[in-house]
């Protein structure tokens, strides 16, 4: 249930305990920041930019292996020696009017294949990768609990940015990474005002998770 505040005011009936005990995950509250392969010039994209026009990010779950025994008919399953888990995740943004986000992941997605030409990746440039972090809070704060604004700016916002202890972050952290796929805007004559958004496909190599590896909180962020 989490840990009830420490006061003398405690109260310890059931709507009480449900009251004072500490705040739940908010699905909201989330920074998605994008390490730009080596050798990209990206201009105007702020990482700002990146975590407000992502609409969520969904990481890829992590299953232990299990195999089949049996006897006399009957069967049980037992825990293998592996890890299943599928190396691609996909995140959906508004897109810009001056598509400038969707420029680059487009030219991320452009070292590897070029519709244009029918061309696909020959360089060095084919397999420089990025990397792309999953950053939340994992304990609770509020707005007064971030350092002070020194500036305007919407990088200043960030989780990892505006939060006094980065120690108190935790990181989904996927390295090796590569944009294979970023979908086309779709227009329609119908106005009814609405954004419009698209999404890009990722796979990765190494992936850093929070709670993995007998870790405490904050230490996969490396």
């Amino acid at each position: 249930m989490g840990k009830l505040l420490e006061n003398q005011n405690v109260d310890y009936t059931p709507a009480g305990v449900l009251a004072q005990a500490t705040g739940d995950v908010m699905d909201n509250i989330f920074d998605v920041k994008i390490v730009w392969p080596e050798g990209f010039d990206v201009k105007g994209v702020t990482d700002a930019e990146v975590s407000y026009r992502c609409d969520g990010f969904n990481p890829p779950d992590v299953e232990t292996k299990t195999y089949d025994i049996t006897w006399h008919g009957i069967a049980v399953k037992k825990v293998a020696a592996g890890v299943s888990m599928t190396r691609e995740f996909t995140l959906q943004f508004r897109l810009s009017s001056n598509y400038l986000l969707y420029m680059y992941l487009v030219k991320w997605s452009n070292t590897i294949n070029d519709v244009n030409t029918g061309g696909v990746g020959n360089s060095d440039a084919a397999t420089r990768t990025g990397e792309v972090k999953l950053i939340v809070p994992y304990y609770e704060y509020n707005s007064h609990s971030w350092k002070e604004r020194s500036s305007g700016a919407e990088t200043d916002w960030l989780l990892s940015d505006a939060m006094d202890d980065n120690s108190g972050l935790l990181n989904w952290h996927f390295k090796q990474v590569q944009c294979v796929k970023v979908s086309q805007p779709k227009f329609k004559n119908q106005a009814d005002g609405k954004s419009q958004n698209f999404e890009a496909k990722f796979i990765f190599g190494d992936v850093y998770y929070p709670f993995y590896g007998r870790t405490a909180p904050g230490a996969s962020s490396k």
